[in-house]
């Protein structure tokens, strides 16, 4: 019994490392592409950068609660052996891309509506620093949020052990 856990929590932490890097290289990579593809970035940039780095990192972290409690429940019955507990990890992560989905997507519109008239790329490449910390608060607040949301909805999805009942 001991050694499923063993093996189920290894396999947790490195689903986690493989998601962080993954999804940090792919953040990275686009912002890069659309803020600065030929210099450095500057400070307003940076800031923005590591609130949707932050974001991701928080919602990963989110992700591996469910998990857990589906390892720790599924470990007795073949743990991850079983297709349910692959396919649970693949909801999992289908249910993290789209949170962060939602999350940039609500940052931009909110963003878009706080600061009116004003286009974002550009006040960014203008290093502006006060729109750069509201952007990152705004998507590390969200991201808080939905990762609560998300562990709700993610609980749906793992088995309710059998509890014998007395009568």
């Amino acid at each position: 019994m001991k050694s499923s856990f063993l093996i189920s929590g290894g396999a947790a932490f490195g689903m986690s490392l493989i998601l962080s890097y993954l999804l940090i290289s792919l953040i990275a990579y686009y912002f890069r592409k659309k803020h600065y593809p030929k210099a450095s970035p500057n400070l307003a940039q940076s800031i923005v950068l590591a609130g949707r780095l932050l974001a991701s990192l928080i919602l990963i972290t989110g992700l591996f609660a469910p998990v857990r409690d589906f390892l720790l429940i599924s470990a007795g019955n073949g743990g991850l052996n079983s297709a349910a507990c692959w396919s649970f990890l693949l909801i999992c992560c289908c249910g993290l891309f789209f949170a962060y989905c939602i999350a940039a997507g609500l940052e931009g519109v909110l963003s878009g509506q706080i600061f009116k008239g004003q286009s974002l790329s550009v006040e960014l490449s203008e290093n502006n620093i006060g729109l750069s910390v509201v952007r990152a608060v705004m998507l590390t607040g969200l991201a808080i949020v939905l990762l609560f949301s998300l562990g709700i909805f993610l609980q749906a999805f793992i088995p309710t052990p059998a509890i014998p009942t007395i009568r």
